[in-house]
């Protein structure tokens, strides 16, 4: 492109100028305006009470995000600095407005619409999907967790698997995506998740791939009574006992694949929570992989939770 003019009345307002890193182009008022972002967090910025616990790590998280992009130093996915840059300036407004009105703030849909990336209240980190508002439409909406397997991270059910077919699942139904940086958090993610947005608590279904697929059964373990079904793909794990007063254990579609080297592990697993008294359907897809299994059994696994909301 033609180089900027060298008189600085021509040129055009810094916010309007855009500036080349190693991984990103930003915003050219990037660096002012995180100055003043991080001014204001070292000020004190206080989240009143009743405020989702999660929404200070969050700001704090993209700030770093931020940081990472301008200085070229970037794990895996660019952040898109133009965006959670003006998330951030937005959730320190709400705090401040908040506080000074001696209410709560809850971000709520019109913020939090779109992809993003989060932290719980103890700085958990996980990336976010959801349906920005629409006329007309009410109620809660539906969640899905989704735990990535060994080796990858909270981007893979958003960029990776199927490229990216669990993120056009959840756009085109209208419904909540969240993937947990750690399958570990399966739990503190969804609970995150619901003080945050209007989640239908019939409707909150569990998916896992590999490790994450042995991480959503020790989560059902955890919070029985919090899923409403549960994906395992290509993966097995620990069956978590069903109790006599606990609430009744959410359906299993356990998936795998015809050339899957996991096969054994997802059908033994499988065939031990029958026992345990879950109710399990498995599903061998054809000619496919550990891998590529999970992006091709997406859109049954979406219209298998829709046909099962929690009693």
């Amino acid at each position: 492109s033609d180089p900027l003019p060298t008189d600085p009345a021509a040129r055009p307002p810094e916010e309007d100028v855009l500036l080349w890193t190693e991984v990103a182009v930003v915003p050219g008022d990037v660096r002012t305006r995180l100055m003043a972002v991080k001014a204001s967090l070292a000020g004190g910025v206080k989240a009143p009470e009743g405020t989702p616990p999660g929404v200070r790590p969050t700001i704090e998280r993209l700030v770093r995000r931020i940081e990472a992009a301008v200085g070229g130093q970037v794990r895996d996915v660019v952040p898109d600095v133009a965006d959670e840059l003006q998330r951030v300036e937005e959730g320190l407004a709400g705090l401040r407005n908040a506080a000074e009105a001696g209410r709560a703030y809850v971000p709520g849909r019109a913020h939090l619409g779109g992809d993003s990336h989060r932290a719980t209240g103890d700085g958990k980190a996980y990336r976010l999907y959801v349906p920005p508002p629409k006329e007309g439409e009410t109620g809660p909406l539906p969640l899905v967790v989704a735990l990535h397997g060994a080796g990858g991270n909270e981007d893979m059910y958003f960029e990776a698997y199927g490229a990216g077919e669990a993120l056009r699942l959840c756009v085109e139904r209208r419904w909540i995506l969240a993937a947990p940086e750690d399958p570990k958090d399966a739990v503190a993610v969804a609970e995150d998740v619901r003080s945050l947005l209007d989640v239908d608590p019939r409707r909150i279904h569990l998916t896992g791939h590999s490790m994450g697929a042995g991480a959503g059964w020790a989560a059902l373990g955890a919070r029985p009574g919090l899923w409403a079904s549960f994906a395992p793909v290509a993966g097995g794990g620990l069956v978590p006992t069903v109790k006599a007063d606990a609430p009744r254990p959410p359906p299993v579609l356990a998936v795998t694949a015809s050339l899957d080297f996991g096969r054994g592990g997802t059908e033994g697993t499988a065939k031990r929570a029958k026992a345990a008294g879950y109710d399990v359907e498995v599903r061998v897809l054809p000619e496919l992989d550990h891998l590529l299994v999970v992006g091709a059994s997406l859109p049954e696994i979406f219209s298998w939770f829709a046909a099962h909301p929690r009693d």
